[in-house]
């Protein structure tokens, strides 16, 4: 019995060992040398390639020949479509998607400019960062937060975003500024999306103790390549806030539009820039947001990060202020 089961437990190890040899994915590269292993990711033009002897190795996508994977991936290109399937080269330079209705025409390679493996639970498609900074002048301590995460399937993008800024004074005097965006954006053919978002604002520069946002619209992604993604939306919302000191609270409807451009060229730097404008329907008021992050990685999953905010409020009531302005550096670590 023993040895029956034992040859039992090595035909099952042997079938395991077959298949697991026959899913693997391969990519070669123009001096010849060939990879076998997972494909992860492709962006900022290099394919993240996880391989048994080296661990994950980063490849330059100009460099690759062919490539093949019986992964489930999504497979974005240059001109906006998107594919979900596995993947294979039936000749240099080209790629098809293989996906549930059939195979896609074949692609030049050079027209892909994302490809990301589709997690089969809610962690796995769930990419983001976190960094912790702080700031000592002579009569100000600064501590910031700036976290991200980000949810991807075919058909949603979803975004949360967090910064938060505590300074103290010598004085004894504390301010703070936090600010929370939910967005989730619906994606169509040829780069449309629809948008809903809830935000969540507090500034004791501008004397706001809370201010929230719920609305929603569309918009368009103008570019998308391997190193540049930029869109425009648009669209209503909805806002009450609450300033220091005032007997109620404020309701207003406001149209708004926003521009976000993101930056990652093959290398370690990555830079993004989200610039909204806010004009009440009540009222001549108009609200600037501006926010641009800067970080280099470094080793493992750490990096350093520079960030930047703005917001400017042309009428806010009572003649309070009118501009709040923070710069933070940071260490963080992506996931």
């Amino acid at each position: 019995m023993t040895a029956r089961a034992l040859l039992i437990i090595m035909a099952i190890a042997y079938c395991r060992m077959t298949a697991f040899a026959q899913g693997m994915d391969v990519v070669k590269v123009k001096n010849g040398d060939q990879f076998t292993g997972d494909v992860e990711k492709l962006e900022r033009g290099d394919l993240a390639f996880a391989t048994a002897a080296a661990g994950t190795i980063d490849i330059n996508w100009n460099q690759v020949v062919t490539i093949s994977s019986k992964q489930i991936l999504d497979v974005d290109t240059a001109s906006g479509m998107r594919y979900t399937g596995t993947i294979s080269s039936p000749a240099d330079g080209q790629l098809v998607v293989q996906t549930a209705t059939g195979p896609t025409m074949s692609m030049p390679l050079s027209d892909i400019v994302r490809i990301t493996t589709v997690g089969e639970t809610f962690l796995a498609r769930t990419t983001g960062s976190v960094d912790f900074g702080l700031a000592l002048t002579n009569s100000t301590t600064s501590y910031s937060l700036n976290g991200e995460a980000k949810n991807r399937t075919r058909s949603y993008h979803t975004d949360l975003t967090v910064e938060s800024l505590l300074s103290q004074q010598d004085q004894g005097t504390t301010d703070t500024r936090n600010d929370v965006t939910f967005e989730v954006r619906r994606l169509f053919v040829n780069r449309w999306f629809i948008v809903g978002m809830v935000q969540g604002q507090q500034d004791d520069d501008l004397e706001l103790d809370w201010r929230t946002e719920l609305g929603g619209g569309a918009g368009r992604i103008l570019i998308e390549s391997r190193e540049t993604l930029f869109l425009a939306e648009g669209g209503i919302d909805y806002n009450a806030e609450n300033f220091t000191g005032a007997d109620e609270t404020a309701h207003s409807a406001e149209v708004f539009g926003e521009v976000d451009w993101e930056w990652s060229p093959s290398g370690p730097t990555e830079a993004t820039v989200t610039a909204k404008t806010e004009i009440s329907l009540d009222r001549a008021r108009v609200r600037l947001d501006l926010d641009a992050h800067v970080h280099r990685d470094m080793f493992w999953n750490l990096y350093w990060s520079v960030n930047v905010f703005g917001d400017t409020d042309s009428d806010p009531p009572d003649d309070r202020p009118t501009h709040s302005f923070g710069l933070s550096f940071g260490f963080g670590w992506s996931f």
